[in-house]
């Protein structure tokens, strides 16, 4: 009687798949405008320069994206990878608006 100790037992079954669909892209987008508008704001309150915004909307849709892997939940996952992204690719979007004037 042989035992084959590579599989464990004990593992949680996480999701394999993520809940992709209109409502969760329409939110994701929402919160990650939201984001942008929110390191916007915070970067001229402060009187700082333009590109701290678009360092820290870049860096918040990396730690969206980033949160949107480790997520449990389908739905969540899809709403923080879309999020991730829009802050993601707005921010390279601002360096390179930033970079023409």
């Amino acid at each position: 009687m042989s035992h084959d100790a590579s599989h464990g037992h004990d593992h949680v079954h996480e999701p394999d798949e993520v809940n992709d669909n209109v409502s969760t892209r329409l939110i994701g987008i929402a919160l990650g405008v939201i984001v942008v508008f929110t390191c916007i704001t915070i970067q001229r309150s402060m009187g700082w320069h333009e590109v701290v915004g678009g360092i820290m909307t870049g860096l918040s849709g990396m730690v969206m994206g980033a949160l949107g892997t480790s997520v449990r939940i389908p739905s969540g996952a899809a709403i923080l990878g879309w999020a991730g992204g829009i802050a993601f690719f707005t921010s390279i979007a601002m360096f390179l608006g930033l970079r023409l004037f």
